[in-house]
């Protein structure tokens, strides 16, 4: 978990213990960490999966949603279930897309120091 020390990146998140909202939500695209592709999702399907610090798969593969499938936007978005933050502790996560001709690709993909979405989960008071 994050004490103020430790270098955050735009991929890190915070909710607390219990959280349903907002939805985890991040821009698809290809990124050197200069030049961003944008990736046409029309006519494809997208999942999340999460682990948790000792690795264990906690969320596999679960459908997510895909909004403005198109070639100028390409925003991908899970809905927390009931459970899905029931538990504190620091987790990594990532969006797998199944492109229409059946090809994937995870998201995000960009600086090669730390490729995945950071979810800090803390306790509720």
């Amino acid at each position: 978990m994050p004490n103020g020390l430790e270098k955050r990146n735009k991929m890190d998140v915070s909710y607390k213990t219990g959280d349903t909202a907002p939805a985890l939500t991040i821009d698809a695209a290809w990124t050197d960490g200069y030049t961003a592709i944008i990736p046409d999702l029309t006519g494809a399907a997208a999942t999340l999966s999460m682990r948790n610090s000792s690795g264990t798969v906690v969320i596999n593969d679960v459908p997510a949603v895909i909004v403005a499938p198109t070639v100028t936007a390409a925003h991908l978005a899970y809905n927390w279930a009931t459970n899905d933050l029931a538990t504190a502790g620091a987790y990594k996560a990532e969006f797998h897309v199944t492109f229409a001709d059946g090809k994937i690709a995870s998201f995000p993909n960009g600086p090669k120091d730390d490729p995945y979405i950071n979810v800090y989960v803390t306790a509720r008071l």
